[in-house]
């Protein structure tokens, strides 16, 4: 069993717009919330908007220009 701070992500929740539904605003603030995003513009965007309606206590943005589902898992 995994405690909250083994670093593993337990749950996730995908936003396609840069609009945050209130349902969204109201787990975010019962949950330690991560907002991983796009290094573009839209990823900006949906970090700007989610700032302004819930309580974003991490966030983590691909490098400029690149999608995350460009990012390769690094090997050791």
């Amino acid at each position: 069993m995994c405690s909250t701070s083994c670093g593993m992500v337990l749950r996730t929740l995908s936003l396609l717009a840069a609009q945050c539904s209130q349902p969204v605003a109201d787990l975010c603030k019962k949950k330690t919330v991560t907002a991983f995003t796009d290094g573009d513009r839209g990823g900006e965007l949906i970090i700007k908007e989610l700032l302004q309606v819930a309580d974003v206590d991490f966030i983590a943005r691909a490098p400029d220009g690149k999608g995350v589902e460009e990012l390769v898992q690094k090997k050791s």
